[in-house]
């Protein structure tokens, strides 16, 4: 697993160094605060429209692809359900269940590398992610 600490995750995946982005989504987060909510907004709501379909939750253990075309590009964002939040902006990091399940869709899609935010997800999901998807497609990012 790469570590880039020099790259903010926008400007890693615009900048074409990533094909796609893990992001934290919280149940009880709305709007969306944190990368999810940048990406939201770069991304014109798209975000913020799989929610009102009903697609994404933020339910503990849910992972979601979200593939986004934008300028003639597929950009591979990755919603990670971190369940309930203390408060907005509080990060206390993903739930294993939802590591688990995006490391398994990163080895079935063989999508990468993609970001993963050391700020939404906590040093712990750099831990597990490195054991779970055996180094591979994954940066960790500040």
């Amino acid at each position: 697993m790469a570590t880039t600490p020099d790259h903010h995750p926008d400007r890693a995946l615009f900048g074409g160094d990533l094909v796609g982005l893990a992001v934290a989504c919280y149940t009880n987060e709305r709007p969306f605060q944190g990368l999810a909510g940048l990406m939201d907004w770069r991304f014109e709501g798209a975000l913020s429209e799989a929610v009102r379909a009903g697609v994404v939750s933020g339910e503990a253990g849910e992972c979601t692809y979200l593939p986004i075309r934008k300028r003639d590009r597929t950009f591979h964002l990755f919603l990670v359900g971190c369940g309930h939040t203390s408060s907005p902006g509080h990060r206390p990091g993903a739930p294993d269940k939802a590591l688990e399940k995006l490391a398994l869709n990163l080895t079935n899609l063989k999508i990468g590398p993609i970001g993963v935010s050391k700020a939404d997800f906590g040093s712990d999901a750099q831990k597990a992610l490195s054991r779970l998807t055996k180094g591979e497609r994954v940066w960790i990012i500040q």
